[in-house]
């Protein structure tokens, strides 16, 4: 009797040449939110400056030590930001810079590839 319907089961789950599958990846009530930003450096300079520094020095700007993440992530930045409200501010009150440079930021979702989040310009 459990070989047949341990059989029945593997029959109705197996996936087929053609078959076509669809998932949707839901956010648990019980987890808490999370908000991204990706940011870029946009330089005439040959040397990209030290992560950590950048990292340092607008966590500090922004003084939301507790509140943001901040990590590198190839020529990108990625934030982290605990609360919506400080997402907004650093999304909208820029212009923001660091050692003359601009610093582009744009919405980012958390999962997509950060070099594939278009930041090349800013709006003026």
């Amino acid at each position: 009797m459990s070989d047949e319907v341990s059989q029945h089961f593997r029959s109705a789950l197996a996936i087929h040449d053609g078959d076509s599958l669809s998932f949707s990846v839901m956010r648990s009530s019980l987890a808490p939110q999370q908000f991204f930003v990706v940011g870029r450096l946009l330089t005439l300079k040959c040397k990209i400056p030290d992560p950590k520094a950048v990292i340092g020095t607008l966590t500090s700007v922004w003084d939301l030590h507790n509140r943001l993440q901040m990590r590198a992530r190839a020529d990108r930045f990625v934030l982290h930001f605990t609360r919506a409200d400080d997402r907004k501010i650093i999304l909208t009150g820029g212009p923001w810079f660091y050692e003359r440079s601009l610093f582009v930021l744009a919405e980012y979702d958390g999962l997509e590839d950060v070099t594939s989040v278009p930041i090349d310009s800013f709006p003026v």
